[in-house]
This record gives C-alpha cells, structure tokens and sequence, in this order.
C-alpha cells in the first residue's frame, strides 16, 4: 500500500496510566505557575542558540528519577527550543548552571527527600 500524504498528528495523545491521569491536573497547574514566572521568556538564555520564546518545559529532574517531583514548579524551567536542545547534549555543563539534577543524598535532603 502507498503513502498518498504527510503524516501528522494534530493532537497529543492521552497520558497513559494510572499516575499519568492522576498527575494531569497537577502537573498542569505547576506549567501554569512555570509560565507565570518566565513571562514566556526564556529561563535560561544560553548565548547563540536562545531564541527568547519560550516554547518548552523542562524537568531539571528527570521524571524517570525524581517521580515525586514531577508536579514542582521549582524542578521545572520554562526554555526555548534551542537552550532545551543544548541542555540535553550537555548535561554536565547543564548541572553545573543548574539546569540539569542528579539524584544524589544532598539534592534529596535539598528537596525534603531524605533528612
């Protein structure tokens, strides 16, 4: 069978889950909060590549390693395109302006995981 047009998506698909339909309203309120305090401006502004608009949401965090702070507007930036993309090839450079968090012990007690 051939192909007679693009393909596209003009939706999101739904989360799939139990925590992804309980986290929805959640993690939708902290994007709101993360949108509020960027203005919709750039968080990071990396010289070169930063556009200004920011378009993505990033987890400082990795959901898969922090799920508890999946819903925290702190663990979130709000970031153009082009700093999203550079942040996530460079991830040590990333940590150390504090765009990308490890799970360590002093991170965990940082964010009231561990004491």
């Amino acid at each position: 069978m051939r192909r007679t047009g693009r393909l596209s998506r003009s939706a999101k698909l739904p989360p799939v889950g139990k925590a992804a339909k309980r986290r929805g309203p959640a993690l939708a309120a902290a994007y709101a909060v993360v949108n509020r305090r960027s203005g919709g401006t750039c968080e990071a502004r990396f010289p070169v590549v930063c556009s200004g608009v920011a378009t993505d949401h990033h987890h400082k965090g990795k959901r898969s390693v922090w799920p508890e702070l999946v819903c925290e507007p702190d663990n979130i930036a709000h970031l153009c395109r082009g700093c999203h993309d550079l942040i996530d090839v460079d991830q040590a450079q990333a940590e150390r302006l504090g765009f990308h968090m490890s799970r360590t012990a002093a991170n965990e007690r940082r964010y009231g995981i561990r004491d």
